[in-house]
């Protein structure tokens, strides 16, 4: 299981924030799905937790996404570009999404892909 935790700031709306982190699954797994056994990624694979900033935050970008995914070969030999590609994808959906009213014409996104090994196990109860 992929997990994103979505940080935006406080000039962000609850629904903005309800169609970008509905949107990460699909932008996320399209970015990092892999040939390696196991590495194949479809949106539902991928856990979106949202976090909202206050005034009294100190952060220097609007947004901020940080992707935890499983470490595979093929994903880490190539993971600046997989991070770029993930980066544009966010980039071009929040420019038609953003409302037109806000105050600041540039909006700050970061995207970071931290790679770990771990295992992942799940029950129903």
């Amino acid at each position: 299981m992929q997990v994103v935790h979505l940080y935006v700031g406080p000039k962000f709306d609850q629904s903005f924030l309800s169609i970008l982190a509905a949107a990460l699954p699909a932008i996320v797994a399209s970015g990092l799905t892999c040939d390696d056994p196991g590495g194949q990624l479809e949106p539902e694979h991928v856990d979106v937790i949202t976090h909202r900033l206050s005034k009294d935050d100190v952060v220097r970008r609007e947004i901020t996404i940080d992707i935890e995914a499983n470490r595979f070969q093929s994903r880490q030999e190539n993971l600046a570009e997989r991070q770029g590609q993930i980066l544009d994808e966010v980039s071009k959906f929040v420019t038609e999404q953003r409302p037109r009213d806000w105050y600041k014409p540039v909006v700050r996104i970061i995207v970071r892909v931290k790679l770990t090994d771990a295992a992942f196990g799940e029950t129903a109860v």
